[in-house]
């Protein structure tokens, strides 16, 4: 026997209320029909109508009905769910990139069986200006619209809401180009290339510059040559991307026709009086032709001054250590360094005792060596090349020959210094490398 046909009546039913008919094609040779429902509800009649009575508090329910024989033969069943409220809406249709400022741009959802109405929201920046309350809308979208959901919802004839079905609409205006590639400092008197890279959805650039430069190459491409003159001071270099919905918002870096400031001054900060070819360092300055080191006093330059390194050799005194950066339009900023002198002497002499330090170059173990003329208290530090000491021991010497052993195996290879000083300040210093 076949499986009755589609069962045709209402599929959203409101709590007390019916009977509701519902029916099916008669199937043949069937003498009659068996009606069942689940849920708060009951269902009557044997043939292929059902009237439905719906309990107060009915929610959702399964109505099936079977074909009978005389026989008492059964059909398998046909079933279809009832409830009081519309199962999640269809899919949105619509457009869902726009421009800003577009006007009555269409969207819908397939109309939902037993939904009373349609409730629609749409985004900051957009307007609904026809069809709230219906399966089908028009938006309006303001001039500063970006992007964000549109979302609805049915309420069915019984006041159930149903989940919302949301989509995203997004703004077909390009985002804000990003960072550009080109120096910003000491740029005067020359003619430097900037780009910035490809926007999605762009079709072209507008690059704008204040302070006097000019443009090298046309506009419109993400990449520009800006010509400085010769007196440059400062300026704004500025670019916004491009299409048929409008511009970015505007990318811009500031310019400076003088060099940046240079950066951390590397080298030691912690120094012995009279110590000789020590070496600073910065890193090379965009736009600088030159460097402008000073030292403390008493302090002279072995070599380097006009340059990013220098090797010095110092005095009896600590102090500051600057350096500027030089350009045709000016000078930078200043970077300092204070430099403490904490041993009388340098590296040469410790009075009243010798210092030996092996091996040199040493992987594992230091041996620090102190033959001394008289009885006293030595400090041994070990100061890797920033001045930070890393290691520091007290050694109480007797007369004649005392050893002091460091473990640098767990030390960075590269050059330290080891400074064993007395307690009147007077210090020798070795240069050891840990390999």
């Amino acid at each position: 026997m076949s499986t009755p046909a589609a069962i045709t009546g209402s599929t959203v039913a409101c709590p007390n209320t019916g009977p509701v008919n519902y029916s099916t094609a008669a199937v043949s040779g069937a003498s009659s029909y068996l009606w069942t429902i689940t849920g708060d509800a009951s269902v009557s009649g044997a043939g292929i109508t059902g009237a439905v009575t719906f309990g107060p508090t009915f929610t959702t329910g399964q109505l099936c009905v079977r074909a009978l024989l005389p026989c008492g033969y059964q059909s398998a069943q046909r079933c279809m769910t009832i409830a009081n409220g519309t199962p999640l809406l269809g899919s949105m249709i619509g457009t869902f990139t726009v421009c800003p400022g577009a006007t009555n741009v269409a969207y819908s959802v397939p109309a939902a069986a037993g939904a009373a109405s349609y409730t629609w929201t749409v985004p900051v920046g957009a307007t609904i200006t026809g069809g709230q309350g219906t399966n089908a809308i028009t938006v309006s979208f303001g001039p500063s619209y970006t992007a964000s959901n549109i979302c609805v919802y049915a309420t069915s004839v019984c006041g159930i809401q149903s989940l919302l079905r949301c989509r995203t609409v997004a703004s077909n205006r390009p985002n804000m180009p990003g960072n550009m590639v080109g120096a910003s400092t000491g740029v005067c008197g020359q003619t430097i290339t900037y780009s910035v890279a490809a926007v999605p959805g762009a079709t072209s650039y507008t690059w704008s510059v204040t302070g006097g430069a000019v443009f090298g190459t046309p506009n419109g491409s993400s990449s520009i040559d800006v010509v400085y003159p010769p007196n440059f001071g400062t300026g704004q270099l500025c670019v916004t991307a491009n299409n048929g919905c409008g511009s970015s918002t505007a990318r811009c870096i500031p310019l400076k026709g003088i060099p940046a400031n240079p950066g951390v001054i590397t080298g030691p900060t912690l120094v012995c009086a009279n110590d000789a070819a020590v070496t600073y360092s910065i890193a090379a300055v965009a736009g600088a032709t030159g460097y402008v080191w000073t030292l403390p006093a008493g302090a002279t330059f072995v070599s380097g001054q006009g340059s990013t390194s220098i090797t010095i050799d110092y005095g009896v005194v600590g102090g500051t250590i600057t350096v500027v950066a030089t350009g045709s339009c000016g000078v930078s900023g200043t970077r300092s360094l204070t430099i403490t002198m904490n041993c009388k002497l340098s590296s040469s002499a410790l009075p009243g005792a010798t210092v030996n330090a092996y091996p040199n170059p040493v992987s594992t173990q230091l041996n620090v060596e102190l033959d001394a003329i008289a009885a006293g208290t030595y400090t041994v530090e070990l100061i890797d090349v920033s001045g930070r000491v890393i290691y520091t021991n007290e050694m109480v010497a007797t007369v004649g020959l005392n050893n002091n052993t460091i473990d640098v195996a767990t030390f960075a290879k590269g050059v330290y210094t080891l400074s064993v000083k007395n307690a009147d300040g007077f210090a020798k210093q070795i240069r050891v490398a840990v390999q």
